[in-house]
């Protein structure tokens, strides 16, 4: 478990990956960041979401645009389809930075 947690503060650090703390639990990753078909390894949406959103929404921000339904991607939520249309969720997410510059 100890090489578990090292490898999850090197992808925080990297930005590759983000947390939420929470009082009780501590502190939370999100299980769909992971690829499930490769074991512990960061879906590649995950960095290039968080490079696009970069210091404009903060880490509780970033879970609630992964977990809400999405016009861009018909109302699915980018959570969904992070594993099986990355691109698309990438694609999602300059949308939505689009529209919180445009206003």
């Amino acid at each position: 478990i100890h090489d578990l947690d090292q490898q999850l503060n090197e992808w925080k650090d990297r930005r590759e990956i983000f947390s939420l703390q929470d009082e009780t639990a501590g502190e939370l990753f999100p299980v769909f960041a992971f690829d499930s078909n490769t074991g512990p390894e960061v879906s590649e949406a995950i960095p290039r979401v968080l490079e696009i959103f970069g210091d404009r929404l903060s880490n509780w921000g970033i879970a609630a645009w992964f977990m809400t339904g999405s016009s861009y991607l018909d109302g699915e939520s980018p959570k969904d389809l992070v594993e099986e249309d990355p691109n698309r969720v990438i694609a999602a997410a300059r949308d939505e930075m689009n529209e919180v510059s445009h206003g």
